[in-house]
Parts: structure tokens; sequence; C-alpha cells
């Protein structure tokens, strides 16, 4: 009698086949609903992040325009709502500076300038507006300080320029101090670099007759004078 060559699985093998394939359908069906779970978080916390950045942006506008309308105080409430939503920005950080030290809350302003400066220490502007906290709280050597790192500093866009205008304010601020000789010097330095305007030749001999220096102060406004009537007014 001929035997038949198919082989018939035990029921304890059939079984064991059914529920390798249940469990790896349910681990399909598990792995699945994660890989969409996750799809959605990801989504819905990139969703969240760009809100909070669009929120943050609108309100360091408002700020920013606030500031330039001469509201520091309505400034320093939006600007503090941007830091909300964005509370590491340096960019609304700086702002928020301004706009405390445009509304005479000179200290407040100063420690986040001081921060900034421990992180920044050749910023050219910030040093700046360290100097101009410093001629407030009526320190003047370390306005000067301020000052001198400032111009020395780095600065973006036309450094030269930025340098000349800090220089020509430091040495109207000695000459405040009574400081003549250190205001001479400095203007000195500030007429090398000066653009040939007669805007600058009138500042300049203003500045040089304020600073004890008659000789300098005639020599501009000579210039000045020297130059036709239409170019006195540029």
């Amino acid at each position: 009698m001929a035997l038949d060559s198919t082989t018939i699985a035990p029921p304890a093998t059939l079984d064991k086949r059914k529920l390798l394939l249940r469990d790896s359908i349910t681990f399909l069906t598990l792995a699945l609903i994660a890989l969409v779970l996750y799809g959605v978080t990801t989504l819905l916390f990139h969703s969240f992040e760009s809100h909070r950045e669009d929120l943050g942006k609108r309100w360091s506008q408002r700020g920013e325009q606030a500031i330039q309308q001469g509201r520091p105080a309505e400034a320093i409430i939006d600007l503090r709502a941007a830091l909300t939503y964005a509370p590491d920005d340096e960019p609304y950080q700086l702002l928020l500076a301004q706009a405390l030290a445009n509304d005479g809350r000179t200290d407040e302003a100063t420690a986040y300038y001081e921060a900034f400066h421990e992180a920044h220490p050749g910023d050219g502007n910030i040093n700046l507006q360290l100097a101009r906290l410093a001629r407030k709280k009526g320190t003047a050597h370390e306005a000067i300080d301020f000052y001198r790192a400032s111009i020395f500093g780095a600065w973006q866009g036309d450094a030269i320029t930025r340098r000349r205008e800090v220089r020509l304010e430091l040495a109207a601020y000695l000459i405040d101090q009574h400081e003549l000789p250190l205001a001479r010097a400095e203007l000195l330095i500030a007429a090398g670099n000066t653009p040939d305007t007669a805007a600058s030749d009138l500042t300049l001999a203003e500045m040089f007759e304020q600073s004890g220096d008659p000789d300098n102060a005639y020599t501009y406004y000579r210039k000045y004078g020297a130059r036709p009537e239409p170019r006195r007014r540029h």
C-alpha cells in the first residue's frame, strides 16, 4: 500500500503558527500606531513652536515700533511679552534693554547690558550703551572707559563712521566734564578721518572752540566759511 507524500502538521504546530501570525500582526499594528502618533506629535510640536515664534515676532515688532515712536513704557510691556515666547532671543533682550534705558530705568537697563557685555565684551554698541548709562549714573571714569572700549570695539556696518561718531560723543562728554586736554586729543583723532563736508567743518570748529583750542577752531571756521553758500547747508 503506497504512503501519502503530503505530511499533515500536528494540531500543536498549527496552533503555534496561528499564534505567531497573530503576534506579528499585533506588533505591526502597534508599530504603525506608534509611528502615526509620533508623526502627529511632531507635527503638533512644530506647529506649536512656529506659533510661538510668530507671536514673539509680533510682540517684538510692536515693542520696536513703540521705541521708535517714543513710548518706552509700552515697549517694555510688548517686549516682555515677546520674551515669554522666546526667552533666549538676544535681539528681543537688547530691545528691552533699550526700552528700559529710554524709560529712565537705568539700573534695570544696566543689568541687561552688563549681561550682554559678559558674553560680548568687544561689542561696540553694547559698550556705547553702557557708557551712556554710566553718564546717567554720574560715574565719569566708567563712562569714559566704556566709550573707549566702544571706539575700539567691533561694529556691524560702517565701523569707521560709527567709531568716529562715538569719538565725537566722547569728546563732547569730556568737554562737559572739563577734561579739555583729553577732549582736544579725541577731536584731533576724529578730525583725521572726518568726511570733507560743511557740516563736519562746523561741528569740529565749534567743538575745538569749546575745548579751548582756538587755532584749530579758526582753521575749521575758515574752511567752513570758504565754502560756497549752498554747500554750507550740507
